[in-house]
Order: C-alpha cells, then sequence, then structure tokens
C-alpha cells in the first residue's frame, strides 16, 4: 500500500487593507449635484417637448389659438367627467356603506345567537336571566322585610338571649 501524502495548507495570504482618502465631497455636494443634473434634465424634456409641439402644430396647420381653444374646450369636458365620475363613485360608496351596515347587523345577529347557544350548552345564564333573576330576588326580599315588620307588634321589643351557664 502507498503511503498517503499530507495534505498541507497553504499560509494564508495576508489582507490588504484599503485604505482609501476621504472623500472631499459632503453630502449636500452630492445632493446638490443630483438636483441640478434633474433640473437640467426637465428642462431640457422640456424644450424638446415644446420644439415637438411647435412643429405638431405646423404640420398640422393649426394656430396657438386654434389650440388654446381645444384644450379649453378639453379642460371643461374632463371636468364634466370628472364630476360625473365623482357622482357615480359617491353613489356606489353609499351603496357599499348600506351594505357594510346591514351585513354588519346579520354578523351580529348570527354572533349573539352563537352566544346565547354557547352559553345554553353549558347552563350559563345570559345577562337578560341574570337581571331578571335579580329583580325576583330583589322582589321577594322587599316581600320578606314586609312580612317581618307585620309580625312583630309595634310596641314590642327584641328578646336578647341570655346565655346559661
Amino acid at each position: 500500500m502507498a503511503a498517503r501524502k499530507k495534505a498541507t495548507r497553504a499560509p494564508a495570504k495576508r489582507r490588504r487593507v484599503r485604505r482609501t482618502v476621504p472623500s472631499t465631497r459632503t453630502t449636500g455636494d452630492v445632493l446638490r449635484e443630483t438636483w441640478e443634473a434633474a433640473v437640467t434634465a426637465l428642462t431640457a424634456a422640456e424644450e424638446e417637448m415644446a420644439r415637438q409641439l411647435r412643429l405638431l402644430l405646423r404640420r398640422n396647420r393649426i394656430t396657438p389659438a386654434d389650440a388654446a381653444t381645444a384644450l379649453a374646450e378639453l379642460r371643461v369636458r374632463l371636468a364634466r367627467e370628472r364630476a360625473r365620475a365623482r357622482r357615480r363613485i359617491d353613489g356606489g360608496v353609499g351603496d357599499i356603506a348600506a351594505r357594510i351596515d346591514q351585513e354588519r347587523k346579520t354578523v351580529r345577529r348570527a354572533l349573539d345567537s352563537a352566544v346565547h347557544g354557547a352559553l345554553a350548552s353549558f347552563d350559563i345564564p345570559s345577562r337578560r336571566e341574570v337581571t331578571e333573576l335579580t329583580r325576583k330576588v330583589e322582589e321577594l326580599s322587599r316581600h320578606i322585610e314586609g312580612l317581618r315588620k307585620v309580625r312583630r307588634p309595634a310596641g314590642a321589643r327584641k328578646r336578647t338571649r341570655v346565655a346559661r351557664a
């Protein structure tokens, strides 16, 4: 049998520590540069849109006054459609609210019924039954108090028991 060679580990390489030079740009500088780039891009887009709009108007032989009139008419139509859509949405929301109320009542009745059934199966009296029993006990207590007062003569004293030794 051939002897096996032991696998030796290669010595671990030293990790280079990269030293970075602190950036001279601050966060404010970065934000400012980003903002300026965004403004530049928007300005260029706006200029391109204006150029294409002028070409479109020229190609279709539309004057700026005609375009302004068409836009005003479009704005009025959009406002009318927006109001109509708002009325439809409000009506739909009202229907949904009514349906939610109806469903809430149905769920409450079903839950009350289930709780009442569970209490009945455990022989636990309901709040109404407890109230009724409390009222009856108070009525009987008043009745008993009335009987005690009737039994005792008005001038009679309570007898005290004397302990006999």
